[in-house]
């Protein structure tokens, strides 16, 4: 994805790239809930998802990071066979949710 693609999207929600509307990491996440998080190792929005979860981490929430090496945005959605672990992680969190 292009920056001049990434710009236009943020621009959909404000005019102001560092406003929370554009990413969560300008937001404040003090008492954010507890998440879960996946990303690909080899898709482009990688660094953002570790800077969030770092930023999680930082603000006092529960948080919990796997980088799929060699994955793509949105990966665990095409439920692959030997990444069916992540998708057993995501269905125990919110199985733990619920209770």
């Amino acid at each position: 994805m292009s920056l001049r693609r990434l710009q236009f999207f943020a621009s959909c929600s404000t005019d102001e790239p560092a406003n929370p509307l554009s990413s969560p990491l300008f937001g404040d996440l003090l008492d954010f809930p507890e998440s879960l998080l996946f990303v690909g190792g080899d898709e482009i929005m990688r660094d953002d998802a570790v800077q969030l979860y770092e930023k999680l981490l930082a603000s006092g929430c529960k948080s919990a990071l796997t980088v799929a090496p060699a994955m793509w945005h949105v990966y665990v959605l095409y439920g692959m066979k030997d990444r069916r672990q992540d998708m057993d992680a995501i269905c125990a969190f919110i199985r733990g949710l619920a209770q």
